[in-house]
């Protein structure tokens, strides 16, 4: 007889696969990870005839597609349905001319079936790409220069300055296991710079690093940008260990 493996074991067991057929490779953080495709989101949010769209092309192209954007929707947006259909609409041709493709996914009203058409796209773009990702940055840069280089090459800032206690900690890691790791910037989710109030993507600003902290789990530094407050961490003892799904698909240990 069979043992009943435990989710944390099938996990396990599926990241060893996944290890054990990836390519070797010296660009790549994690070498067991074939990378294949981006999807970049857009999200759309709309209230009543009112439409907000986010920044989600270049800027060149930005107000080239939220005119006819804005039209389509005050034309037709009836009905948050009818509104979103206009903005997919726009924001498909803005795609296409930009040499992207792109798919418009609600699964907020209609649950997995609003995102089949997204995952069939990211499927066909992954099976057939044979590009290498380019990083931001190289593992053996500086963790300053890592950071410096996602905020200026990522978010379009002009620079990085960082207070004195963030050069502390930066300087005590460099001389770290955690010297060679990526980083991750926490930061505000409003604007690509680390001020709210500088909503999407603005111009001539600067990132501000108060502090860093080394996540040894996770494999990389976190540097924290601007007024922002970090997720608490896991207990000892997950909540996730004592959840179970049987063969009939019924799940156990939720809160």
């Amino acid at each position: 007889m069979r043992r009943q493996t435990s989710p944390e074991e099938e996990a396990l067991e599926e990241l060893r696969r996944l290890k054990a057929r990836a390519p070797s490779g010296k660009k790549k953080r994690t070498p067991w990870v074939r990378y294949t495709a981006v999807v970049l989101l857009a999200v759309v949010c709309i209230g009543g005839a009112e439409l907000a769209a986010c920044r989600f092309f270049a800027p060149a192209l930005y107000e080239e597609l939220m005119e006819p954007v804005r039209e389509t929707a005050h034309q037709t947006a009836q009905t948050a349905g009818r509104a979103l259909e206009a903005v997919c609409r726009a924001g498909n041709a803005a795609a296409k001319k930009a040499g992207v493709q792109a798919v418009c996914a609600d699964c907020f009203s209609k649950g997995g079936a609003g995102g089949e058409e997204m995952a069939k796209l990211v499927t066909e773009i992954a099976d057939a790409s044979n590009k290498t990702l380019q990083f931001a940055y190289d593992l053996n840069d500086s963790l300053e220069d890592k950071i410096t280089a996602v905020a200026k090459r990522i978010y379009g800032a002009d620079g990085v300055t960082f207070a004195p206690k963030a050069k502390k900690a930066l300087a005590a890691l460099n001389q770290s296991p955690a010297a060679k790791l990526p980083v991750c910037i926490a930061k505000t989710q409003y604007s690509l710079s680390d001020n709210a109030a500088l909503t999407g993507r603005p111009v001539g600003f600067t990132v501000t690093v108060r502090d860093a902290v080394f996540r040894a789990g996770a494999g990389f530094t976190v540097a924290m940008a601007g007024d922002i407050l970090l997720m608490p961490g896991l207990p000892v003892e997950p909540n996730a260990q004592k959840m179970t799904i049987n063969n009939s698909g019924v799940i156990r240990g939720l809160f």
